[in-house]
């Protein structure tokens, strides 16, 4: 799944539509996510590779770095509609 997260503002500008597929939420509604709803559905032996990933980020955007690209691999909570 591809992303664009916007650091400054604490959203995710884009999320590709594959997040259907994976997580089970379109990618509108992760969109209209806030960041903290977003790491609510990460593991918690997730949430250090989630913060470290996070770090790096911010440090390219504080440098005024425009792009950046990264990858990760996380645990997240699957959206179970059936119950």
């Amino acid at each position: 799944m591809i992303y664009e997260l916007n650091i400054k503002k604490d959203v995710f500008d884009y999320i590709s539509p594959s997040s259907i597929k994976i997580l089970g939420y379109t990618s509108e509604e992760l969109m209209s996510f806030t960041l903290k709803q977003i790491e609510e559905l990460i593991h918690p032996e997730d949430n250090d590779r989630w913060n470290r990933h996070l770090k790096i980020i911010t440090n390219y955007q504080n440098k005024k770095i425009i792009f950046i690209q990264s990858s990760i691999e996380l645990k997240i909570k699957y959206l179970d509609i059936g119950g």
